[in-house]
């Protein structure tokens, strides 16, 4: 049995376990689609052993995100040991302003600060 860190948090995995089967009793995903990999809902920052990216995942998320660890978390499995996170501290580490919010009040830093700025 392999090993997921989950928002830090230490959980015994299956090889072939769907990430959103692993954030299920923490995380409140959107699943608008039903978990089909359409709407890029379910975004998470996801490192390790882990199935390649779907072609569903090839259409929601671009070259550059895949790259910086972004995945679909009701397409991505994870294969073996690995990492998934929905927390704040990862989404300022990997996503710029351009990157889709993992939930709707994150900003990136530089954003929030142009937010505050132009609404006084």
């Amino acid at each position: 049995m392999a090993t997921a860190m989950v928002n830090g948090i230490s959980r015994p995995v299956s090889p072939g376990t769907l990430l959103s089967q692993l954030l299920a009793p923490d995380a409140q995903l959107e699943t608008p689609c039903g978990g089909r990999g359409r709407c890029g809902k379910c975004r998470v920052i996801a490192r390790g052993e882990l199935s390649e990216p779907s072609e569903e995942e090839k259409r929601c998320l671009s070259e550059e995100e895949l790259a910086r660890g972004l995945r679909l978390a009701c397409c991505t499995r994870a294969l073996g040991d690995c990492e998934i996170s929905t927390t704040a501290r990862f989404r300022r580490e990997l996503c710029s302003a351009s990157c889709w919010p993992l939930t709707p009040s994150w900003r990136p830093p530089a954003a929030a600060g142009a937010a505050a700025a132009n609404a006084g």
